[in-house]
């Protein structure tokens, strides 16, 4: 390989970094809810679990800056998505720790902090079409979740206890966050919900790259076109002859130091800003077909 094709091949490795370059950067850190077993009730009834109901074993807000909510079954990652219509008023443990975890942003691999979401309290109503009518809430207290399904002449409640609530990337033994019980969720007051801050912290460090890397590739390009008049000026003696080559033999060398060292934070910052645009924010939870449909 000719010496500064390696080089530049180093150079661009450096600015790689070692982190995976496949894995999109997040928007906002998540929240996952834990869920147990369901009791389903039919009315004053306590009735069997359905198989569909008994499925779902977690609730996560992996969209629309945490805003919707997903019921799925972990397993196979099937689920139903759900978005935040109103909110309800919090208890004083749970506002506590949604307030203190929303005000402390995390910093990321991909180089920039991101706000943290947690799953607000408050009723969710389902998106698409395979159950219309249902509904998933979130408990002031964040200690159970229900989902109120209808099929046919049928209205089921299904309450699912909250397990351990933690925010994702967090280890298994990190502590949960706190929740408290409270009564029937019918009748309590709610208040509607403020919309997500619409700026992107990833378009934020695409800004900041894009800069970066124009204006160290400009400096490459000064240091190139600083060369031009003393290679000129070697050529005219060339053919010409002349005794006095202080200009060029001084300014060449320093013209070429400048070049050199802005074509190492220019390639660096080349590479980081394309490694930047590979890590894009998706929605990382797909749920897959299969949704939320009870048939009796």
């Amino acid at each position: 390989m000719h010496p500064a094709a390696l080089a530049l091949h180093v150079l661009l490795a450096l600015g790689r970094g070692t982190d995976d370059v496949d894995a999109p950067c997040p928007e906002y850190i998540p929240e996952r809810l834990t869920l147990g077993p369901p009791v389903v009730h039919e009315g004053e009834r306590v009735v069997e679990t359905p198989p569909e109901l008994a499925a779902y074993d977690q609730v996560v807000n992996d969209a629309s800056q945490g805003r919707e909510a997903v019921l799925r079954n972990t397993a196979t990652e099937r689920g139903v998505r759900f978005v935040l219509t109103v909110a309800y008023a919090r208890t004083q443990a749970v506002d506590a720790y949604l307030s203190a975890s929303s005000a402390t942003p995390r910093r990321i691999s991909c180089g920039y902090s991101v706000p943290v979401s947690p799953v607000l309290p408050g009723r969710y109503a389902q998106i698409g079409p395979s159950q219309p009518g249902s509904v998933l809430l979130v408990s002031p207290g964040r200690e159970r979740v229900e989902l109120r399904v209808r099929a046919g002449a049928r209205e089921l409640r299904a309450v699912y206890p909250v397990v351990c609530a933690r925010l994702a990337g967090d280890a298994d033994t990190a502590p949960c966050a706190p929740s408290e019980p409270v009564g029937e969720l019918d009748g309590l007051p709610t208040f509607q919900v403020a919309s997500p801050p619409t700026r992107s912290p990833w378009r934020a460090k695409e800004r900041q790259l894009k800069i970066q890397t124009g204006i160290s590739w400009s400096a490459v390009g000064l240091g190139v076109l600083s060369m031009v008049p003393s290679f000129v000026l070697i050529a005219d003696c060339r053919l010409h002859g002349c005794f006095e080559l202080y200009f060029p033999i001084y300014a060449l060398p320093v013209s070429g130091i400048v070049t050199l060292a802005s074509l190492i934070p220019a390639s660096i910052y080349t590479a980081r800003l394309h490694r930047h645009r590979q890590r894009r924010p998706v929605a990382r939870l797909q749920p897959g077909p299969g949704g939320l449909v009870l048939r009796f």
